[in-house]
């Protein structure tokens, strides 16, 4: 018996899925089978080509889907653990695999890291079949309980804005002072958003390691893993004579200089105008991860794997303050408006905000699950802001060591700042998406919202996702 039947996205080859457990791929020309693929321990009923026509996907009743070379008719992937059969498969083109399942729920993968992206889930009875929009961002399903629904690719959270695109994780994020957001990935894209949550899209030969917008918003700073840096303005791209890999970039407040935190345990700062070396600061013991002028450009703090933070005199830099306490990488750093508290964050799980003009100890603040990634003083220095690899951003009351998640992502949070407004916060994640975030959440509205996008009850992550509490009635 066979099962589904689909045209390469060149018309010369077939898929046939078949109960005897087998695909085969036909050269139209010949009649021929070109490839016989097996693998599958149950019926074949599903199948689905790439939009390059090199792979296919197959689901079975083995309850398992199966990613396979065309040309070679070996097996790349094998997806499976889902407890039922696999009835329909759709490729989307940015290398998304979209199936449904006989549990009644839709799932969307990820092929290129793995990684489950979404489990859309409302049918009450089986899935049958699931076909994508040409863009490939919604998706539309039937099921044996008589609806069909349309969903979108990338489900929304608490988030005032979705920002989606990347094809891996966000590594970089950077604001300007017009509050223009740009982001960079692992996939080696830089995007910088518009209004309307659409993208200009540049393309790199390497991932994207750290991003920096000058000040006046004129030019764009931009360490690859290759280790080189780049200065993008309107008359093209410069490429800095950096002799060392950096790991994050910081502009000065009057855009004259920019700092780039190094794998061989420097500081370095060049001379915009020049575009020359205006001194290396040695005195980390690891690589400097992260990197924050003081808002009147008088000091650089850095931190680093070495679990310290320096803090460096520019007009004298070859004297540095050292901070120490943190019991793993220091990740990120932000300085108050008023120069004189300075905010870390650590893998140790912790934050730490220390006050610069006195000898008080540091206050330490704790409540994120995993490593903190990034934190941010609000433009009026009230509130602080955090993000971590226990996929939550958090905003901060630093006197009551107090604080709020506003917001939720799928995955890791990587990178965080404040919008100019001061009333919201942008983040970049694992995930592969920015989202913006309300400063303080609204329950009432966040509930309100929760009902307009779930038709059942909402399991308890569910729940946290949206920013509801988990004992309360759905």
């Amino acid at each position: 018996m066979c099962g589904g039947c689909r045209f390469s996205p060149d018309s010369r080859r077939l898929a046939s899925a078949s109960h005897d457990r087998s695909v085969i791929v036909w050269n139209l020309t010949t009649g021929q089978p070109a490839q016989r693929l097996t693998g599958h321990s149950d019926f074949v009923e599903a199948v689905s080509w790439s939009p390059d026509g090199g792979r296919l996907a197959t689901g079975s009743g083995d309850h398992t889907v199966r990613i396979w070379d065309v040309n070679t008719g070996e097996t790349r992937h094998v997806i499976g653990g889902h407890g039922s059969p696999i009835w329909s498969v759709a490729w989307s083109p940015d290398d998304r695999v979209v199936f449904a399942s006989g549990d009644g729920s839709v799932r969307v993968w990820d092929i290129r890291r793995l990684h489950e992206v979404a489990e859309l889930r409302g049918h009450t009875q089986v899935a049958w079949s699931v076909a994508l929009s040409p863009n490939g961002r919604r998706l539309i399903s039937g099921s044996g309980d008589g609806t069909a629904r349309v969903w979108t690719i990338q489900p929304r959270g608490a988030e005032h804005r979705l920002l989606a695109g990347h094809q891996g994780p966000v590594t970089a994020l950077t604001l300007d002072q017009t509050g223009r957001i740009v982001t960079g990935g692992a996939d080696g894209t830089i995007r910088q958003w518009q209004p309307d949550d659409t993208a200009t899209v540049t393309t790199w030969p390497e991932p994207i390691v750290a991003l920096a917008c000058s000040p006046a918003a004129d030019m764009l700073a931009v360490a690859l893993r290759d280790g080189s840096i780049h200065l993008i303005d309107a008359d093209g791209d410069v490429r800095l004579d950096s002799q060392a890999e950096a790991e994050s970039l910081a502009w000065s407040p009057d855009g004259s200089r920019l700092a780039a935190g190094c794998k061989d345990n420097s500081v370095r700062v060049w001379d915009i105008r020049t575009r020359s070396s205006a001194g290396v600061m040695r005195g980390h013991a690891d690589w400097v991860s992260t990197l924050a002028w003081s808002p009147s450009g008088r000091y650089l703090a850095s931190g680093s794997d070495d679990r310290t933070v320096r803090v460096w005199d520019i007009e004298h830099p070859g004297d540095s303050t050292v901070h120490s306490g943190h019991q793993n990488y220091v990740d990120g750093l932000s300085w108050a408006p008023d120069e004189r508290v300075l905010a870390t964050c650590s893998a140790d799980w912790t934050i730490r905000v220390w006050d610069l003009t006195g000898t008080n100890q540091p206050r330490t603040l704790t409540g994120h699950e995993r490593r903190v990634r990034a934190v941010a003083w609000s433009p009026d220095g009230g509130r602080l802001a955090s993000c971590s690899d226990d996929r939550t951003v958090r905003v901060w009351d630093v006197d009551h060591h107090q604080s709020e998640v506003i917001g939720v992502h799928r995955d890791a949070v990587t990178s965080l700042a404040w919008l100019p407004n001061g009333r919201q916060v942008v983040t970049g994640s694992a995930d592969g998406t920015a989202r913006i975030w309300a400063d303080h959440v609204d329950l009432n509205e966040l509930t309100a919202l929760a009902r307009t996008r779930v038709f059942r009850g909402l399991t308890d992550d569910e729940r946290r996702a949206h920013l509801l509490p988990v004992d309360a009635d759905s």
